[in-house]
């Protein structure tokens, strides 16, 4: 940094410092905005400097804030930090300008995400998936991206240090992250640059982030748990720089981490499909235990994070599809390399037929959405009926009384306008009640069509 920008930046700070407690917001504000501007053209100096330094294009990709350097595989990043204390809670490692979040985040920065992305995309490294709840998408997918950060000329720490875990005190210093490139928005723009927090690097699942990390960290799970350290006492707006480094993966490993893989179950197993093997002949369908060897083979021995897409043929019995997916589930969590992703068009997620046990007793539910009750008759035809409840609060009762409402259904169309009507305070959910010998041929009719606005659907099988 030029002499002349410290000082200016340097009497920014200590004139905020020296204020009285007393001084206004707008103040304080007026403040805040003078350092930032005293960043904003130190880098508009850098990146004019930069386009004379890195000129060359095969190497280099630059713009404000941004420097992605193909020689040495990274991507750095100007920053500055918020001045969040150590024991605040920390939601963000990284965040834009634009954020509002500088109060639980460690750094921010004038470059635009999108800058990044192009950054990222210069190097050779594809954009991933965010997580999408609404979607049935529990994993954040993308490649493995190591971080560090320098502030003011210090060596520099795992971007995992200046966080740590609120009960135990210990810094993540080891923590991992993955590239999933934001959103694009129907105008081609990123959404982290005009929606949601500005998340650069978030410590749990955003969906709308440039990284992620590579585990399940719901927000509403993991907020408070993590705190910034006390590798983060600084004052707000030193100068920083923030360094990612895509991993490098020698031959023979696959140039990729994430395998986007599929699954099929059938009456005689699970045929597995591997991303990178599109030509090859289908595969055979083969036992449980084969299936978990071949799967744990590949994240083992080839290093992959495997997503899988998990669906099933339409003479699947609904016993064998809840074994299927009880095995699944065993295998799809932390630690394993196994993430089921979201599932394809036309198919629930597969933990539908995992539900709830409590949630077969009305007086167990926290809500009542409807009910789709299945039976099958001698003749093979197959009998619906919705079963609508009302909540009748009586008096100064703590608990309303149950009213069930059967409605015998004509046909599948007849379906998505009665959940419609009848479904209360339109939850995306739907309680389905089989016995266990049908089919998926049986049920596809009546669900496939409604799984677009009811997504939760959960099956009690008899």
């Amino acid at each position: 940094m030029k002499a002349t920008a410290l000082l200016l930046l340097a009497t920014a700070v200590c004139a905020a410092a020296q204020e009285p407690a007393a001084d206004s917001y707008l103040e304080d504000e007026a403040r805040k905005d003078a350092a930032k501007k005293v960043l904003s053209e130190k880098l508009d100096a850098d990146l004019a400097e930069r386009a004379k330094t890195c000129a060359d294009t095969n190497r280099f990709f630059v713009a404000k804030g941004v420097l992605a350097d193909r020689a040495k595989g990274t991507v750095e990043v100007d920053a500055f930090t918020t001045g969040t204390q150590p024991g605040s809670i920390c939601e963000f490692y990284f965040i834009t300008l634009n954020s509002g979040h500088d109060y639980e985040a460690v750094f921010q920065t004038f470059a635009f995400a999108s800058d990044l992305a192009k950054a990222f995309e210069f190097l050779g490294v594809p954009a991933g998936r965010p997580v999408d709840y609404p979607k049935m998408r529990f994993w954040s997918a993308g490649e493995r991206v190591a971080a560090t950060a320098s502030v003011d000329g210090a060596p520099a720490r795992p971007l995992g240090a200046f966080a740590a875990d609120a009960a135990s005190g210990a810094t993540l210093d080891a923590q991992a992250f993955v590239y999933v490139g934001g959103t694009r928005l129907a105008d081609g723009s990123l959404d982290v640059d005009s929606q949601g927090p500005g998340s650069i690097v978030p410590d749990y699942n955003e969906p709308q982030t440039l990284f992620d990390i590579p585990a399940k960290a719901p927000q509403s799970v993991v907020y408070t748990k993590t705190v910034v350290s006390t590798n983060a006492a600084f004052e707000a707006f030193l100068p920083a720089v923030v360094t990612f480094a895509p991993e490098k993966r020698a031959a023979p490993l696959s140039a990729r981490r994430v395998a986007d893989d599929a699954v099929v179950f059938d009456p005689k197993g699970f045929l597995y499909y591997r991303s990178d093997a599109p030509g090859a002949e289908a595969p055979t369908a083969v036992p449980p235990a084969v299936f978990v060897q071949d799967l744990s083979k590949r994240v083992r021995d080839e290093k992959r994070d495997v997503y899988l897409s998990f669906q099933w043929t339409p003479d699947t019995t609904l016993g064998a599809l809840k074994n299927a997916a009880t095995l699944l589930q065993s295998l799809d969590k932390d630690g394993t390399g196994v993430r089921v992703d979201a599932p394809p068009a036309g198919f629930p997620y597969y933990q539908f037929i995992l539900p709830d046990e409590e949630w077969r007793d009305r007086e167990k539910r926290l809500s009542q959405p409807c009910e789709l009750r299945f039976a099958k008759g001698e003749d093979g035809a197959v009998a619906a009926t919705l079963v609508a409840i009302a909540e009748n609060w009586e008096g100064e009762s703590l608990k309303p009384t149950l009213v069930p409402e059967e409605i015998p259904l004509p046909s599948p169309d007849a379906l998505p306008a009665l959940l419609k009507e009848k479904t209360p305070r339109q939850l995306p959910v739907v309680l389905v009640f089989a016995p266990s010998d049908m089919t998926w041929s049986d049920l596809a009719p009546w669900l496939s069509p409604v799984l677009a606005d009811y997504p939760g659907i959960r099956m009690f099988l008899d």
